[in-house]
């Protein structure tokens, strides 16, 4: 996956509620999730979110590489308005088609996911799912032996399972639905 989960989704929900939270969360708090955000639309490319190298930073030869093994992922779908749940539900099904299996299911550690604590905050006071909130620009990605940018959070799966193992123990991915049920008045924008 890259980029953090559920950050364009908590900044949209602090900027809408952001009385609400003043009187719950320390000030810098509520305004990180958009610095954060900023400096990550700053280090991708707008056409597939892919991330990019700082200016001057890796060989030439390094950076090129990195970017033909991820156009050649399997396949990639983009984290959006339904969130990271909702993004490796269609891998799941994506992976499936690609490959020609029968079924596709995924196995995921939840611990794994790259979330801001800043976010989970935000989620907690407005009883929001920072997993099922907009993650705007990142991608669930699933390769094929190449390592591109971003961190493995689990894998690809031959069965209908799709998994989720967290501190709880494990649950499973129900298919996605209205993803703005999961938001406080009904949407995170």
């Amino acid at each position: 996956m890259t980029g953090y989960a559920g950050l364009s989704g908590s900044a949209g929900l602090a900027e809408k509620h952001a009385r609400e939270l003043a009187g719950k969360l320390p000030a810098w708090l509520i305004r990180m999730p958009a610095v954060q955000l900023a400096a990550q639309a700053g280090s991708r490319r707008e056409d597939t979110g892919e991330e990019c190298p700082a200016p001057g930073t890796g060989s030439g030869a390094a950076e090129e590489a990195e970017d033909a093994a991820f156009r050649e992922a399997v396949c990639r779908v983009p984290v959006g308005e339904g969130g990271v749940l909702e993004a490796l539900w269609h891998l799941a099904d994506a992976a499936r088609d690609a490959l020609g299996w029968p079924y596709a299911g995924v196995d995921i550690s939840l611990e794994a996911i790259p979330i801001r604590q800043e976010t989970i905050e935000i989620c907690e006071v407005l009883g929001a799912d920072p997993y099922r909130i907009p993650s705007g620009g990142n991608l669930v990605v699933m390769e094929d032996g190449w390592r591109t940018s971003g961190r493995v959070i689990g894998h690809l799966t031959r069965s209908k399972k799709r998994i989720l193992r967290g501190r709880e123990g494990i649950r499973y991915l129900n298919r996605p639905e209205d993803h703005r049920a999961d938001t406080p008045e009904g949407s995170a924008e």
